[in-house]
């Protein structure tokens, strides 16, 4: 916390930006991932958080846009987009615990995944990359335990909005939010489908 003795008053930064979150967007801070948000962020950035030393203590970051956020979304904002709403009883975590917390890097998952996480940490590089890309090609696109859509799907909203439909409209139209077809117009999201054949 810093003092302005010209004016008398007090500013923190961290408080500033939490008002300036809940001002323009007020049910931001109401959400339940968003203590999941600020805890990520507490325990890369703040010094005095119980669990630091783990995390930013050792390097462990988050990207720019959760940190940050864009010219149009808050950081919380660009989480929410990325990773969507919380499932019941599955917490934030990191694919490989040696990179940082980023949309590529983080799902929601449960505690017994995460503790197998925690242990496959202490296999060689060879090994633990080899079972966490069979783990990911495991669950990737359909195969996904809460999936909601299939690849053909998403190879027919790839090719839309190549031919420039709106977000919106596929949303509607294939009953899932408009984020997530954001996520898959920029390329967070059903990564494994890279081009759309003709022919749908």
């Amino acid at each position: 916390m810093t003092v302005n003795l010209t004016k008398g008053k007090h500013m923190s930064c961290g408080c500033k930006r939490s008002e300036a979150i809940s001002a323009h967007y007020p049910g931001d801070t109401k959400k339940p991932e968003y203590r999941v948000y600020r805890q990520m962020l507490d325990r890369c950035y703040l010094e005095t958080a119980p669990n630091y030393a783990w995390y930013g203590g050792k390097g462990v970051a988050v990207c720019d846009r959760w940190r940050r956020g864009t010219n149009e979304q808050t950081g919380f904002q660009c989480f929410m987009a990325d990773m969507g709403e919380r499932p019941a009883g599955l917490t934030l975590e990191r694919n490989d615990p040696r990179l940082p917390y980023d949309p590529g890097n983080c799902r929601w998952a449960t505690w017994a995944e995460q503790a197998v996480n925690r242990r496959e940490h202490h296999l060689s590089v060879f090994e633990r990359d080899a079972l966490r890309r069979r783990r990911s090609e495991a669950r990737q696109g359909e195969k996904a335990p809460r999936a909601k859509l299939t690849d053909q799907q998403v190879t027919i909203i790839k090719r839309r909005l190549a031919e420039g439909a709106r977000t919106s409209v596929l949303a509607a139209q294939f009953g899932i939010s408009p984020q997530t077809i954001s996520g898959i117009k920029a390329g967070r999201k059903w990564t494994h489908i890279v081009s759309s054949p003709r022919g749908f």
